[in-house]
């Protein structure tokens, strides 16, 4: 197996058709790893970020590329520790993708695990820490990847928050008879209220109109964080240019969707998603709260109907465990997060504790005041993509 370092952006953008080519083919394809996102994201963020700079794993077997692992590295400075820090590219800023991880062809996962450790064991001078965050645990490739790191350095680590995933029927009638009789009745009386009270319908935009649509997307986000007086990460110029850019890029090729719920043709509601390998990942969701007939809920239905007729084969509500999905699925799919570095010392010892002793009575203290606060104030159905921090960092 043969490691190539990858450091320039001129070799990093030479990439393209090679990497994609490779996501397809993965083990573990992801949305948040096609070239398209990762790149546009590392121009917007990445280089951007305490002195950025790529450090992107290519490994080869026999002349052909069955594996990439896209790591920037940047200087990190915590408490008792000032160093190199690795991180997947995706990771920081507002954007939030998921399941970041090393993209590899299938049959070579240990192969590439073992490589990159031993790579990682040889260039001592190059890096002192990494962080995983929030890794799929029926990912095999991240997971390969973690269980060497966690053999050869000064590791800790421990399980993320759930995600919960609906695996989609053949037909959105075929889903709903999988259901509770009181859900059922009560998702279908929704829907049939929404399309003879208010003409519900939905559109789905393309690239070519973007700018006369896009600010749609941003007063829907606007509006559904009003009631807990939360600004929109559209409203930002950074977020929106980077989201601009992403959806033209991905619009075209069918790995991106926009869809728009009109009451009365009037925009009521939003969803914004990414698709790849007969996965939905729902990024994205905007609505008016203020509006009669559920339109968050009335835009999910249509999306869920709109997937199963294409044959997708799975709906991923990505981050948040809010309260809503579970009226559509209780299957869910488990993470876990992990943190490495180089050598053990008082810095590893410090963060771990912090990370594994106090940040969890201090999460849990924060999520019992929100659940009191949201029993006062129930909160609506809101976006799948919430606040992205490592574990030393604040949340």
């Amino acid at each position: 197996m043969n490691i190539e370092l990858i450091r320039s952006e001129t070799d990093f953008f030479a990439l393209r058709e090679q990497w994609d080519t490779l996501v397809d083919a993965a083990v573990y394809p992801n949305a948040f790893t096609t070239f398209d996102w990762q790149s546009v994201w590392w121009n917007w963020y990445g280089k951007n970020t305490d002195h950025g700079e790529l450090f992107v794993l290519l490994l080869r077997k026999d002349d052909e590329l069955v594996g990439i692992v896209p790591f920037y590295r940047r200087w990190r400075r915590t408490p008792f520790f000032l160093g190199k820090h690795l991180n997947f590219i995706g990771y920081g800023g507002r954007t939030c993708p998921e399941y970041l991880g090393p993209i590899v062809r299938q049959g070579f996962v240990d192969d590439v695990a073992d490589t990159t450790v031993e790579f990682l064991k040889s260039h001592p001078t190059e890096w002192d820490s990494l962080f995983i965050e929030d890794y799929a645990l029926d990912d095999p490739a991240t997971v390969a990847l973690a269980e060497r790191l966690k053999s050869a350095f000064a590791v800790y680590s421990d399980f993320g928050e759930i995600r919960y995933i609906l695996s989609l029927f053949e037909s959105y009638e075929e889903y709903l008879k999988s259901l509770g009789a009181h859900n059922r009745k009560r998702k279908r009386l929704r829907m049939n209220q929404a399309k003879k009270r208010y003409d519900a319908r939905v559109e789905f935009p393309n690239a070519d109109n973007l700018d006369e649509w896009f600010p749609t997307i941003v007063q829907l986000t606007t509006e559904a964080r009003t009631r807990h007086s939360q600004a929109s990460p559209f409203l930002e110029s950074d977020y929106a240019g980077f989201h601009r850019e992403v959806l033209r890029a991905l619009l075209p090729q069918g790995r991106a969707l926009i869809q728009f719920l009109y009451f009365e043709n009037r925009p009521v509601a939003l969803w914004y998603a990414f698709l790849l390998n007969g996965k939905c990942y729902a990024y994205q969701q905007g609505f008016q709260h203020d509006v009669k007939g559920s339109p968050g809920d009335i835009g999910t239905f249509f999306l869920l109907d709109h997937l199963m007729e294409r044959g997708f084969k799975e709906f991923d509500f990505l981050r948040g465990l809010e309260w809503y999905k579970t009226s559509f699925t209780q299957q869910y799919r488990e993470t876990a997060w992990m943190y490495a570095f180089r050598k053990p010392g008082i810095a590893f010892q410090l963060r771990r504790f912090l990370d594994l002793t106090v940040k969890p009575v201090v999460r849990k203290i924060r999520d019992q005041l929100r659940n009191l606060l949201t029993k006062k104030n129930p909160v609506p159905m809101e976006s799948a993509e919430n606040s992205q921090a490592e574990p030393d960092s604040p949340s």
